[in-house]
């Protein structure tokens, strides 16, 4: 994970050590591995404590949409979430963004934060929540995109009905 202020900087793509454990970095700059960084709840490179993305609010309903969804549709009630789920390979340094989405009708609520596979931590899921906060449609439409910039990118959409 990265802070606000890191996330934009050029990086060395030479892979480093983590200082915390035995683990690898994706960058000769980070300090910590992301699997420390999420435990920990900092930023990979300054160290500063960022926001870890949290569990559903108790009594808020959601509904879970994956990569399968990409081009669907998602009937929400006001006050109702969505939450994407959606894999990414760290080694490939390209990480879901919200690309755009109806402001209008929605709210981003959490960004997502890489979530580690248990077996092998090069590969994961990130979760990036939209509270539904007034009737029409629209969309949201996210990017699996290079973090240096540049390159190719893949987008994943879905068109979401508030009533």
């Amino acid at each position: 994970m990265l802070c606000n202020d890191c996330n934009g900087m050029t990086l060395l793509t030479a892979t480093g050590f983590c200082s915390n454990c035995p683990g690898r970095t994706r960058s000769i700059s980070f300090e910590l591995c992301e699997t420390c960084s999420t435990k920990l709840g900092v930023c990979q490179m300054c160290l500063d404590p960022i926001r870890v993305a949290q569990p559903p609010k108790k009594g808020v309903f959601f509904v879970k949409k994956t990569e399968k969804d990409n081009g669907g549709t998602s009937t929400l009630k006001l006050g109702e979430e969505i939450h994407i789920t959606l894999p990414e390979d760290r080694y490939a340094y390209k990480e879901w963004q919200v690309d755009t989405y109806s402001y209008s009708i929605l709210d981003l609520e959490d960004r997502g934060t890489f979530t580690p596979d248990p077996g092998d931590h090069q590969y994961g899921t990130r979760t990036i929540v939209f509270t539904a906060t007034r009737s029409g449609q629209g969309k949201i439409e996210l990017k699996l995109a290079n973090t240096y910039g540049g390159g190719s990118s893949t987008t994943w959409t879905i068109t979401v009905k508030v009533k």
